[in-house]
């Protein structure tokens, strides 16, 4: 049996197009970023036994931003080309693929490109339910102003 590794990728190269004025990256956050407080939650895992952190536009910016202790920052040269688990029941990030994959996820283009992964092989998919709902996505201002209205 191959020994278990676990990398825990935080994709956190997304333009932030509907968000006016500034990545949602660098948006505050319990005394952090939003980007910043997610970071540190998978550095706290101890399930996980590397944490890479993807950026892309404002990458320098948003580094200076983050205090990473156990993260690896990677920039995504190709991040204007979008992005390449269950929630009570609704599929959501994040998704966990085996090595036997990575040659297929590293030729995936596009928004949604690993999600194309999911329709090729369904019979491979293991949901993992986690009883709680999926987390706030934050696309515009509306949904930030929402997601600190409840933190």
């Amino acid at each position: 049996m191959e020994p278990r590794h676990l990398t825990a990728l935080v994709l956190a190269a997304g333009l932030s197009r509907r968000l006016v004025g500034q990545p949602k990256q660098l948006l505050p956050w319990r005394g952090t970023t939003l980007l910043g407080w997610i970071v540190a939650q998978a550095e706290t895992s101890a399930a996980v036994d590397e944490v890479i952190v993807t950026l892309g536009q404002a990458s320098e910016e948003i580094l200076a931003s983050l205090t990473l202790r156990r993260a690896r920052p990677v920039v995504a040269q190709e991040y204007a080309e979008g992005c390449a688990a269950s929630y009570q029941g609704v599929l959501g990030h994040p998704l966990i693929f085996d090595r036997r994959l990575f040659p297929e996820l590293a030729a995936l283009h596009g928004d949604k490109a690993a999600w194309k992964l999911l329709d090729t092989y369904p019979d491979r998919i293991a949901c993992v339910e986690l009883n709680r709902p999926a987390p706030v996505n934050i696309n515009t201002l509306a949904d930030y102003a929402a997601l600190v209205g409840k933190g």
